[in-house]
């Protein structure tokens, strides 16, 4: 492009790489105008690039990669950045203080402006709404809009729409980031010990100090144990506010940790005692199983949780994990009168319901399920009772949980030491993964980070288990105690480092 006088730019990937971006890697080019109506075609929406301005304040631009030969699409945008020039100048509703001119990121000289003592903003990233109207003068219509929904953005391939401040502000677009969920690794912890501020400090470090990159903690397990804001909650008297969640999510970032949020969905009494309506019913008896669980279908079930789910987004959190999505095996399949689509069809609802919250409020927090181990073994009949049909859902998610603990597998028959390879702990984990990645399309397998035991095992056996997820060719997994005592699996987290493959780095 030809540089002109001005400081909205557009910036591309002139590396290899599609998936790093570095300052050494982008080009940047100055565009005098760009108007709403342009689209720049992207393949792939990229983490945001900061870029240190001489007054040391960071402005995020849009990274996409680099045109590729013979891509039709790339053919256009000479005509778009004529056509913008030919438009004009436009503005915004909210204009932004103006940031210095710089003409490419390693320019030695720059035209500067003192830039605000205020941060840059940040851009939410938000589903596409139709753009506002530019006229022949450059204004637009008065809405009081704020910056933050003036950058409209489309999610995954496609089209970015790109609108532009009024004067010689900066076009900023902060994208989702990219975070690999596959890859973490770390422990649970549950609400009582999260609220012991020594204690989650003393876990936090020792996750780090061994290698692991992860925190789970209990955020609902049937109460809410977090300073809710939902009004069901209030009513229904479901809140045990024991801990501040966004004080512990800032402080597990502080380290370095994702946070993972564990989400008792459906076993859930409080919600079942104070509106009998979410009870699971025979649907041809009308008769109510008990009050321990509720169901997926019912409407107050699906907005009691999203009131829950968003604030949990709200507080920031890295990961929403669905526990205890599923129905129960605790009553017969009789007495519960629903046939397998059913019950997967009234599960899915819910989990669409989580997806479209996350994707609404926090696009970049992914959503994951704990699943049954068994359904990598023997699937149709284990579905036919949980309805957990993760085949099914797994479009919806972005991480794929199975509880693969060795002691849940009570039969002898499922290890035979003279046909099957390794320990007993290595060969179940790696029976249930690779059974999993069997069943679900090549697409979707990267999903998989499975739940470990870190109860009654030796470090030798954690390690084991270890070795089995990076054999089946995962990379991440979580650790479960309910004592929340993780000593022999911080010795197997250690030791893994020395065999962590380095895709999974």
């Amino acid at each position: 492009m030809k540089e002109v006088a001005s400081s909205v730019f557009f910036c591309y990937n002139n590396g290899n790489s599609q998936q790093h971006i570095s300052t050494s890697s982008m080009v940047c080019d100055p565009i005098s105008e760009v108007q709403s109506s342009v689209h720049l075609m992207i393949e792939d929406i990229l983490p945001p690039l900061v870029l240190a301005l001489p007054e040391g304040e960071p402005v995020l631009l849009l990274a996409p990669p680099a045109p590729r030969a013979f891509d039709p699409y790339w053919l256009f945008l000479p005509l778009f950045a004529l056509f913008g020039l030919l438009i004009g100048e436009f503005a915004l509703a909210r204009s932004i203080d103006s940031y210095p001119q710089a003409v490419r990121p390693h320019a030695t000289t720059s035209t500067t402006k003192t830039p605000s003592p205020r941060t840059t903003p940040r851009i939410r990233h938000i589903a596409p709404v139709e753009t506002k109207s530019a006229s022949a003068s450059g204004s637009t219509d008065a809405s009081p809009k704020n910056i933050h929904d003036e950058i409209l953005q489309s999610h995954g391939k496609g089209f970015l729409k790109i609108l532009e401040k009024q004067g010689t502000g900066r076009i900023l677009i902060e994208t989702a980031p990219q975070v690999r969920s596959d890859t973490k690794t770390g422990m649970y912890l549950g609400a009582v010990s999260v609220a012991r501020p020594d204690f989650l400090q003393q876990t936090m470090d020792d996750i780090v100090a061994q290698g692991g990159n992860a925190l789970v903690i209990e955020v609902k397990g049937g109460d809410i144990y977090f300073d809710s804001t939902s009004a069901m909650a209030k009513k229904f008297g479901s809140i045990h506010n024991i801990y501040n969640l966004p004080d512990v999510i800032a402080a597990a970032h502080a380290k370095g940790l994702y946070v993972i949020g564990r989400f008792v969905s459906l076993k859930d009494t409080p919600l079942a005692d104070a509106d009998p309506s979410t009870q699971i019913r025979n649907p041809a008896t009308g008769v109510s199983v008990g009050d321990a669980w509720v169901d997926p279908g019912m409407p107050d079930t699906i907005e009691y949780n999203r009131e829950i789910i968003d604030d949990l987004l709200r507080a920031g959190i890295d990961e929403v994990n669905l526990d205890y999505i599923r129905y129960p095996t605790e009553y017969s399949m009789a007495s519960i009168g629903l046939a397998t689509d059913q019950k997967e069809s009234r599960l899915e609802s819910f989990v669409r319901m989580a997806r479209s919250e996350i994707d609404a409020l926090r696009p970049q927090t992914k959503l994951g399920m704990s699943t049954y181990a068994i359904l990598g073994w023997d699937f149709q009949i284990n579905d036919n009772a949980l309805g957990q049909n993760f085949v099914r859902f797994a479009p919806l998610i972005d991480v794929i949980s199975p509880m693969a603990y060795p002691s849940s597998f009570t039969d002898p028959s499922y290890y035979d030491p003279a046909k099957n390879e390794g320990s007993r702990a290595y060969h179940l984990v790696y029976r249930t993964l690779t059974g999993y990645k069997n069943l679900l399309p090549p697409d979707q397998v990267s999903k998989i980070r499975p739940w470990l035991q870190a109860y009654s095992m030796t470090p030798t056996q954690i390690t084991d288990e270890i070795h089995a997820v990076y054999d089946a060719g995962m990379c991440g997994f979580t650790f479960w105690n309910a004592s929340n005592s993780y000593a022999p699996a911080y010795s197997a987290l250690s030791a893994s480092q020395a065999f962590r493959p380095n895709r999974c780095k």
